[in-house]
């Protein structure tokens, strides 16, 4: 008859503890490589934060185009058409902007990104004030 031996269950529970620690292992990584991916974060946050905006003052700037043409010079035909469609596209990539900023937002969160680097960009970019409704 064969004994269990009494190390057993402390292996398995210090190979239960390594591998729920193997997460963690990044932050032990080279400090200079984590500012270079700290920085390469901070720099895609920018960009989607600047993407965002754009999209934002396309649409802003298409339905201004739109009421004035409606209002003043009544919009027919070809310059119509190119207003709407320049609408239609500024408002698809205003909505592909709002999809992606939460996803980025939250794979730089993943990816270990501090709290402290995310807020600025958490708090700075407020809801769509685009109105779906019509």
């Amino acid at each position: 008859m064969t004994r269990a031996t009494p190390f057993l269950p402390l292996a398995t529970a210090l190979g239960l503890a390594l591998l729920l620690a193997l997460p963690a292992l990044p932050a032990l990584a080279d400090p200079e490589q984590m500012e270079i991916d700290q920085q390469m974060w901070v720099q895609r946050l920018e960009d989607a934060r600047e993407r965002l905006k754009r999209a934002r003052t396309a649409v802003e700037e298409g339905d201004a185009a739109y009421a004035k043409g409606r209002h003043r010079t009544r919009l027919r035909g070809e310059p119509r058409e190119e207003i709407v469609a320049e609408r239609e596209a500024a408002a698809l990539e205003l909505a592909a902007a709002e999809e992606a900023w939460p996803k980025l937002l939250e794979e730089a969160r993943r990816a270990g990104l501090p709290p402290g680097v995310l807020r600025p960009f958490e708090d700075s970019v407020p809801p769509s004030a685009i109105d779906d409704s019509e």
